[in-house]
Formats: C-alpha cells, structure tokens, sequence
C-alpha cells in the first residue's frame, strides 16, 4: 500500500474515533498485547463488494465497547450487551463507510454486509492480526482495526 493512503487510513480512523466516538485517542503498538489477553473480544465486522472486495474488522474488549456505548447513548446508567453490540455495529459501519469514500473516491459503489458483531478469543484475534491492522487507545483503552490494502492505489 502507499503511504499516503496509509495516512489516509490513519487520519480517517482517528477522525471518527474522536470526533464522532467522542474518545481522547493515542496511538497504540500494533501487537495483540495492548488487549487484557484473558479476556474476551468483541469482532466487529462489515464485508465489502466493488472495485474490492474486503473486510473491515474492530477488534475491542468490554471497557473500549462500554464507553463507546455510553458516549453515543449519552448514558450513563447500566447499559446491556444488545446496547454494546449495537455501538459496535454503528461504528463499524460508520468507519467502512469513510474509509471506502476517502481510500477510492465517492464515485465507486460498494455493496456492504450489515454489520455482525461476535464475541472471540485470542486465536482468531491473533489470526486477524496477521493482516493490516491499526491500533489506538480510545480513551486508554484498546482498539485495532484490521482490513486487507489490495487493490488500493494512489
């Protein structure tokens, strides 16, 4: 991939993680050890059909998709596990859609998957990361998104 779409990449990331997660965001070292590795994730995933076809992925853990929860329910109260998955599924989709708008242009159509979230281990996240994958702390606590690079021009 070429380095401006990598800093494309980074800048859209970090964009919807601040301004529309409303989270104060750092970068993170892109290993699996920035997660509590005995702990469960959250997979949160769209797939994409166009001039690629690829898969977006957010790797998080409970705290990340709680306070994502409650920054855009604007709660604070006890939120149940349909609420956390449904902030998981909202960001992912807001995420694929500004990174395929700003990675290939407005003018390329892309039919996406609705957006599944599922709970996994360390294997398949160990998996996932086998693959490009850019990794923050939002609010001090871990994020990686992951998605393959082919296809991608400058």
């Amino acid at each position: 991939p070429m380095p401006n779409v990598i800093e494309e990449i980074r800048t859209v990331i970090v964009r919807i993680l601040e301004d529309w997660a409303m989270m104060l965001v750092e970068e993170a070292d892109t290993e699996t050890g920035i997660f509590e590795l005995d702990q469960p994730f959250y997979v949160s995933q769209v797939d994409f059909k166009g001039v690629v076809d690829d898969r977006y992925s957010v790797i998080c853990q409970e705290n990340f998709a709680r306070n994502l929860a409650n920054n855009l329910l604007g709660m604070d109260e006890q939120i149940d596990e349909e609420q956390v998955f449904d902030a998981l599924k909202e960001m992912i989709n807001v995420l694929s859609g500004n990174l395929l708008t700003d990675t290939y242009g407005a003018d390329h159509v892309f039919t996406l998957t609705s957006p599944k979230v599922r709970m996994a281990g360390l294997p398949e996240v160990q998996e996932i990361f086998q693959r490009p994958v850019f990794c923050y702390r939002g609010e001090d606590q871990p994020v990686a998104i992951s998605f393959m690079l082919e296809g991608v021009s400058e």
